[in-house]
């Protein structure tokens, strides 16, 4: 006597994909089915296409992503390569520039700005300590240069070699002092041959 189990396994019906689809296994031909790229109608064929592309586009911009997070890095020892600081800026990116999108260094540079105005960083204060004791340097050395290029204080440094030494061994605040006296001068000498 044959079970309801028998009497579903061969019912067919022609618009049940389930059905069609069990009876392809069963029967070992597969090739109608829409798992086969190759029967699939275009539509699918296109969104399937646009898909894998936008795909490997995310995968590529990672890579280039990590390249230009690299360099970024190299330029920037101070911060310290922790999980907290990687969140932190995966966060800051993702927020500022869109989630898997291209990168560059430029966009590091203004994800780090942000993330040092608010302090969040863990960073390496030996590093930080000595990048800040070079740019007091550099900024010393623009402003000494920009008084040595002075033309009073050039005149001077024109008048012989012994005064040049003498001029390069002048703190900023002599130079400062000198560059005060010599335009008090130059006004007086205005002022006495009637100039104003």
């Amino acid at each position: 006597m044959a079970g309801a189990h028998d009497y579903v396994r061969y019912m067919q019906h022609a618009d049940d994909p389930f059905t069609a689809r069990v009876m392809a296994i069963k029967n070992d031909d597969t090739s109608n089915l829409e798992d086969n790229p190759e029967n699939w109608p275009a539509e699918k064929v296109k969104a399937a296409g646009e898909m894998f592309q936008r795909e490997d586009t995310i995968r590529q911009n990672q890579l280039q992503s990590g390249l230009n997070a690299d360099a970024f890095l190299a330029a920037h020892p101070e911060i310290l390569d922790t999980k907290a600081n990687g969140e932190l800026f995966r966060h800051e990116l993702n927020r500022m520039f869109g989630e898997g999108s291209l990168l560059t260094v430029n966009e590091y540079e203004a994800a780090y700005a942000s993330l040092r105005a608010s302090n969040f960083l863990a960073l390496n204060k030996a590093e930080v300590a000595r990048q800040q004791k070079a740019a007091d340097k550099a900024r010393y050395d623009a402003q000494r240069a920009q008084h040595l290029n002075n033309p009073a204080v050039k005149q001077l440094h024109e008048l012989s070699p012994e005064k040049q030494r003498e001029l390069d061994e002048m703190s900023l605040e002599e130079i400062r002092r000198l560059d005060t006296l010599e335009n008090q001068k130059r006004m007086e000498r205005i002022g006495n041959e009637g100039g104003w």
